[in-house]
């Protein structure tokens, strides 16, 4: 894929129950960036008047774009925000994240010195004392199949998107690359250890707790959906008895 200039990356910010200062740092951390072509779509998972006080000045001064939707969840409010899009490379970052300085400029690089991968991701920070840093793993379509190790908020060229699933009811980052791989027979490009992005701890009430308490359920779903068999062999270990 070539472009004359570099291509326009959309992020989609669904919001819901997020504190008003975590949206105002999400919004700033990405309007910061040091790069030019790129627009921020926030999508209110239903009207919320107290965060819509912190997105008006951003929208006023032409910074971001505001859609709002009825409450659906956040993959409805995902797929509302990128039929508002307009980017080449499309990211669907969560309101608690906090983009780190030179993040887009260093995706749109991996994506465009990789032509042959659909999608870019790598590792990401949690907002600790311990700052704990998930790296993910090398791209791999059949460990794919069997864990959960690429985030939402990673970037993708627009062509390989497929809509979120608003049934799914957690492990949806999960749902969507599989039948991103699946659907367009593409690779990830493995970022590395590099952090992209910060992010808040799973709290109470949020997508990474239901998938914890409703592992077995969840799992079942995605998998059964996308017509992963469970293999004839299963490894486990003491740290890992469940």
């Amino acid at each position: 894929m070539k472009f004359e200039k570099d291509p326009k990356v959309s992020f989609i910010v669904p919001i819901y129950k997020v504190t008003p200062d975590m949206l105002k740092r999400c919004i700033r951390s990405l309007i910061d960036q040091d790069y030019s072509d790129m627009e921020v779509v926030c999508v209110f998972d239903g009207a919320d008047p107290e965060l819509t006080t912190i997105t008006e000045p951003y929208e006023k001064r032409g910074e971001i774009k505001v859609v709002t939707i009825e409450h659906a969840g956040a993959c409805a409010a995902r797929n509302a925000g990128f039929a508002e899009s307009k980017g080449d490379i499309v990211s669907f970052f969560n309101s608690d994240y906090i983009a780190k300085p030179g993040m887009v400029r260093m995706w749109v690089e991996a994506l465009k010195a990789n032509p042959d991968c659909g999608f870019a991701y790598g590792a990401y920070e949690l907002i600790t004392q311990t700052r704990w840093v998930y790296a993910s793993k090398a791209f791999d379509p059949w460990l794919l199949d069997v864990a959960n190790y690429i985030d939402c908020g990673f970037p993708l060229w627009r062509k390989y998107f497929v809509p979120w699933d608003p049934e799914c009811k957690s492990l949806q980052d999960w749902d969507f690359w599989l039948r991103v791989v699946k659907t367009h027979n593409v690779k990830g490009f493995y970022l590395g250890r590099e952090v992209s992005f910060l992010a808040e701890p799973p709290r109470v009430g949020g997508l990474s707790n239901d998938s914890s308490s409703n592992w077995v359920d969840r799992v079942k779903y995605v998998k059964d959906k996308n017509g992963i068999k469970e293999p004839p062999i299963v490894v486990s270990s003491i740290s890992w008895p469940w």
